[in-house]
């Protein structure tokens, strides 16, 4: 029980840290510390996004793992179904974004222009395809590998996701 509360709080924890670093004022103070790093401010902010998740997962893959429910063919299909549908979703959401603007590849090079609003393609239907597309893949993960500790992160990131498609509609407006 111990070691889920540690997961949960590991994920509060990086979640916090990402939204803040996410934030304009955050970044406004980095350019104003550090003015001739702020072309890698993306690439740097990725950078430890990926790392702070793969402390995470590392944690996690070290923990004792107690299934919901054994699996069968049709937890494998709908588990199949759900991963690869929002595999799909997130796939054709990169697309309509700059990828090398999301990595932070573009501004790293100079160019700090960024690509702005859009609604074309996907982003016509659905305002979030890359936090949806997520959360369809994490739950047809969850029925591919139903264990609590699948289940406490599954269910970490769905809220996050939740709360972060509300502050960035906010930053939107």
């Amino acid at each position: 029980m111990a070691s889920i509360l540690i997961l949960i709080l590991l994920w509060i924890l990086y979640f916090g840290i990402h939204s803040v670093f996410a934030s304009y004022a955050v970044k406004k103070r980095f350019q104003k510390l550090f003015p001739g790093l702020n072309r890698f401010y993306r690439t740097i902010y990725i950078f430890f996004s990926i790392a702070g998740l793969a402390v995470i997962f590392l944690f996690q893959a070290s923990l004792p793992l107690s299934q919901l429910y054994c699996t069968n063919t049709l937890s494998t299909f709908v588990g199949l179904s759900l991963a690869s549908f929002g595999l799909m979703i997130v796939i054709i959401s990169f697309s309509y974004y700059d990828t090398a603007e999301f990595l932070g590849l573009r501004q790293a090079m100079g160019d700090l222009k960024e690509q702005g609003f859009t609604k074309e393609g996907i982003l016509n239907y659905v305002r979030h395809p890359l936090y949806s597309g997520s959360m369809l893949f994490l739950v047809g993960y969850l029925f591919l590998a139903p264990n609590i500790v699948n289940m406490v992160s599954v269910i970490c990131m769905i809220i996050y996701f939740i709360i972060g498609s509300y502050f960035e509609e906010k930053k939107l407006i």
